[in-house]
């Protein structure tokens, strides 16, 4: 999908190798910091919402799982992606410099 990658970890400020504890205690944490009936920052309630969401997905193992496994193909595709931009970026020079090598040529045999 094209929409922008959320990072969970991120988002509950913990590592990719958190335990469930990690996680816990994170979000509580966090909750406390941003509930909005603690909190009257405008912001606080759509920050709560992403931590729970975080919180929802990293806590339970399968989610998790497929969550890591979207985020490994995110990565992939972007590395390939690049790639094909570098093989793409880099053939395009070289026809370029090659061009111009041959206008060199004609213009000492003219």
């Amino acid at each position: 999908s094209n929409l922008p990658h959320v990072d969970y970890y991120k988002e509950l400020g913990i590592s990719r190798h958190a335990t469930p504890t990690d996680i816990r205690t994170a979000y509580k944490r966090l909750a406390l910091t941003w509930h909005p009936d603690r909190n009257k920052a405008k912001e606080a309630e759509d920050k709560f919402k992403k931590i729970k969401q975080a919180y929802d997905i990293l806590i339970d193992d399968n989610q998790r799982r497929e969550y890591d496994h979207r985020c490994q193909q995110q990565q992939q595709q972007q590395q390939q992606q690049q790639q094909k931009k570098n093989t793409y970026y880099g053939s395009a020079t070289n026809m370029s410099y090659g061009q111009s090598k041959t206008e060199k040529e004609n213009s000492i045999y003219q």
